[in-house]
């Protein structure tokens, strides 16, 4: 009994370790690698929601207002 409470004692610190790890990993996974926003103003794309400078969108007039398309939705 003693070499069981042992063993648990001594792999225990290293499991909860791991464990704080993956969570972590899991939850920021992502969170770095966003795109940055350029500097100034930007647009955001009326489908998809895409931010991007004006010269990457694509303007389009429907009823008086002005929306803003990226690249991929402009068609």
């Amino acid at each position: 009994m003693d070499e069981l409470l042992n063993q648990f004692f001594a792999y225990a610190p290293w499991i909860g370790f791991l464990l704080i790890v993956a969570v972590v990993y899991f939850t920021t996974r992502g969170h770095l690698h966003r795109h940055v926003v350029p500097f100034g103003q930007t647009f955001a794309c009326n489908q998809c929601g895409h931010r991007d400078k004006r010269d990457h969108m694509v303007p389009v007039v429907r009823e008086g207002s002005v929306l803003w398309y990226c690249h991929r939705h402009a068609a």
